[in-house]
């Protein structure tokens, strides 16, 4: 039976079979310590560190493919903007008269402690170095130069004993921050991605960026739109500073650092998030503010 008037002409005999489906699929693009020539593929978060080593861009690919099982494509860049070190904090209550310092060039933002575990000198005291709360194994300080390099992470220690050398218990602590690339690098590595015409729905960009970025990201998302490719872009906002409040911190972002960009092609991210332990007080105890 059919409608007056009407003519159906079957254009997919393979009636209810889906063809090719963008969901879920993206593309990031962001600096890694191995570089891609061109566009890599990844479906399992354990490949990707062998595949383009420590950096923004692995973090946004690894914490992607644990939560969700897709397809995603990827441009690793050197990343023109070198990251830097901290200066080394020594703890409050050292008793020991050695220092540490730290040299070389970051491949990821990091928040390393160095922990003294028993005392002397080179090749007597030992240590134990914490990298984002992820504590390491504990190792002699090394005779000779005195210097240890932390693995995978760009940065080596120095350690100068001095005349009473390290004691049990002494502290260091710095941090670093995480090489980025240049807006005409990502600008690049995007044209790279939109020529491949990939099943993807966004591009996100990996690491912080800022409103001249944001810009030029709307701009390119119009000029895909205008040839049918229809996707978005995802960027990340900086965090809070330590010495902001949070209307401070919202105000900035939504004030003087937004930019006068409108997208409906554009989603800025600001991630932003503070961990507080709960310590559990038992009868009798008091509970200090």
């Amino acid at each position: 039976m059919s409608l007056p008037d009407i003519k159906n002409t079957i254009k997919d005999g393979a009636m209810g079979v889906q063809g090719a489906d963008a969901t879920g699929n993206f593309a990031a693009i962001g600096v890694a310590s191995i570089p891609s020539n061109g566009i890599l593929t990844f479906v399992d978060p354990a490949d990707v560190e062998a595949k383009i080593g420590d950096g923004p861009l692995r973090d946004l690919i690894v914490s992607a493919l644990s939560i969700a099982k897709v397809t995603m494509s990827a441009i690793a860049l050197e990343g023109a903007v070198q990251g830097a070190a901290s200066a080394v904090t020594a703890g409050a209550e050292n008793s020991g008269t050695g220092t540490v310092s730290v040299s070389g060039n970051p491949r990821n933002e990091y928040d390393v402690k160095v922990d003294i575990v028993s005392s002397g000198g080179l090749n007597e005291a030992t240590f134990r170095v914490t990298v984002d709360g992820l504590a390491g194994k504990i190792i002699t300080v090394p005779d000779g130069t005195g210097q240890y390099e932390i693995p995978v992470t760009g940065l080596t220690l120095q350690f100068v004993p001095g005349e009473g050398g390290f004691s049990e218990g002494d502290t260091f602590s710095f941090q670093a921050t995480a090489p980025s690339a240049t807006n005409g690098e990502v600008l690049a590595a995007i044209e790279t991605v939109l020529d491949a015409k990939l099943d993807i729905e966004w591009i996100a960009i990996a690491g912080i960026s800022a409103s001249p970025l944001w810009a030029a990201l709307a701009v390119k998302a119009d000029g895909a739109e205008a040839v049918y490719q229809y996707l978005f872009f995802v960027a990340a906002a900086r965090g809070k500073g330590n010495t902001e409040t949070v209307d401070e911190y919202v105000n900035a972002l939504t004030g003087s650092e937004r930019g006068v960009t409108t997208s409906t092609r554009l989603q800025v991210v600001a991630g932003w998030a503070e961990h507080y332990t709960a310590t559990r007080v038992g009868v009798g105890e008091e509970c200090g503010g």
